[in-house]
């Protein structure tokens, strides 16, 4: 085997495989990672008994991001080196500012909720926990709710064990190490009554669905993602930020590394510096809240998939916003009848003058965009829906539309992002959830797909029985949610 050639930066293979990395986990591998994932790549094709990188780089489009392949990949990818009290700048703003102001806002309800996102191996959340058992009648008398979360299974693993050489106290003073640990067989041993405050599990900053409210993820008090945006291209930041913003309290705190949001907008926070280091604050009816909330559709109905999946956008008319005055209502009004009557050719040819000059061109693309898809156009829909994305880049109408494309042409994976960016863009659109449950269900992930019914669940008692949910059908909210407690309650 040729290393010279897989090694090469221009190998196109090696480029490839590098973007699918960089979609599937956010790591951007630069130009001098290659080498290294060069090394990691030949180290994969000997274990798997493959000749050839364009094999492992086939291998890698087929399978999914949870197989074990992947999970060895990205082990290897990510230096995951930390330890316990880390930041010496970041611990004393932790042990005499944070951690006392959340309480003393928190003492009436006595609850915290604190996520530690790119965990690693755990040491940050345990320092985290540690400093809150340092606070008389915390650790005994709240509810606290201490996270961590990693994309590294090998490292949640050694997480949830506890177990530490000494490289991991090189910063931590003596009598903390001697209370809170206990030595057995040459490495430490964190004591129960610490690990008991803490819960790791994995999830995927990128590609993962927060917040989510029945779920963990909400609501936070503190957020610490230390070392994480190093992976990541200014895109991605852009991208999970906001994911993060919207997780927070009003008023709860993000602590990332020193510079790493450096350069990156940060909507929706404030920051705050201190002696030695700063936090962001998340403010109170932050701009990006009421934007998003201004731009909130309510989503489509839960269904089952039926067998003929072009029907998926025709079952009634759309209950979006009155046209505006520059484009004649009669010519929409027009355009929906035919459209309910399934006369799509009618509708797209109907409505393709109209879109060049009116100011509602997000509308009739819209309403063409499903007409396309209906009449199996499918990569004239995607394109359609592109224009609509060009002019609301914000709404998750048009990426929800998206993974009814892709799922209509079975590239399930595809769908699913499009769901997890709705999800993202609107927590409140309701089918989202339910799409997505149906997607994982049909892969045999079902507690997966429990937890996101059970989330529109929650949304759906909220809601007025009477409420229409769905631009595309007029069942009632009420309705919908006596059909879904029965298929939670079956199980299926």
């Amino acid at each position: 085997m040729d290393r010279s050639s897989i090694c090469d930066e221009n190998n196109p293979v090696l480029d490839s495989i590098a973007e699918l990395i960089t979609s599937k986990s956010g790591i951007v591998i630069t130009s001098r990672d290659k080498r290294r994932l060069c090394s990691i790549i030949m180290e994969r094709l000997r274990q798997n008994g493959l000749k050839s990188i364009s094999d492992y780089g086939r291998m890698l489009m087929k399978i999914g991001s949870e197989d074990p392949e992947w999970l060895d990949l990205l082990h290897q990818l990510i230096v995951g080196e930390t330890y316990f009290f880390r930041d010496k700048g970041q611990t004393e703003l932790l042990k005499e500012y944070l951690l006392p102001s959340l309480v003393e806002r928190n003492r009436a309800r006595r609850e915290l909720r604190i996520w530690s996102a790119g965990c690693s191996t755990g040491e940050e959340l345990y320092s985290i926990a540690i400093l809150l058992a340092q606070i008389p009648g915390i650790k005994d008398c709240w509810n606290l709710h201490l996270l961590g979360t990693d994309i590294n299974r090998r490292a949640l693993e050694k997480a949830r064990a506890g177990v530490f050489g000494d490289w991991s106290f090189r910063n931590t003073d003596s009598a903390v190490k001697q209370s809170y640990f206990r030595q057995h067989d040459g490495h430490w041993h964190i004591t129960n009554s610490i690990k008991e405050m803490v819960t790791f599990k994995y999830h995927n900053l990128v590609t993962g669905v927060f917040p989510v409210r029945g779920d963990t993820l909400h609501d936070m008090d503190l957020i610490i993602c230390r070392n994480v945006f190093i992976y990541f291209s200014p895109e991605t930041t852009g991208m999970v930020l906001p994911k993060l913003v919207s997780t927070l309290k009003q008023g709860g705190y993000l602590l990332a590394g020193h510079n790493e949001l450096q350069g990156q907008e940060v909507e929706g926070l404030k920051t705050k510096s201190f002696p030695g280091s700063y936090v962001y604050q998340r403010l109170k009816d932050s701009g990006r809240s009421r934007q998003v909330q201004k731009q909130t559709v309510v989503a489509a109905p839960y269904k089952k998939k039926t067998a003929h999946a072009k029907q998926r956008f025709s079952i009634a008319n759309s209950n979006l916003e009155e046209t505006k005055p520059e484009l004649k209502k009669t010519v929409l009004e027009e355009a929906r009848g035919l459209f309910q009557n399934r006369n799509y050719t009618a509708v797209i040819n109907l409505l393709r003058g109209v879109q060049e000059d009116s100011s509602d061109i997000f509308e009739t693309q819209h309403l063409v965009a499903r007409a396309q898809a209906n009449l199996g156009h499918y990569e004239e829909a995607k394109q359609t829906v592109k224009g609509m994305i060009a002019i609301r880049q914000f709404d998750p109408l048009p990426y929800y539309l998206l993974a009814h494309i892709d799922e209509a042409v079975e590239a399930r994976e595809e769908a699913k992002q499009w769901l997890h960016k709705v999800i993202y863009l609107s927590p409140d659109f309701v089918t989202a959830y339910l799409d997505l449950a149906t997607l994982y269900s049909g892969e045999g992930n079902r507690s997966r797909a429990r937890q996101l019914r059970l989330s529109a669940l929650n949304l759906l008692k909220s809601l007025p029985a009477d409420k229409v949910v769905g631009p595309y059908n007029t069942e009632k909210a009420g309705e919908l949610l006596e059909r879904l407690m029965k298929t939670i309650d079956e199980g299926s």
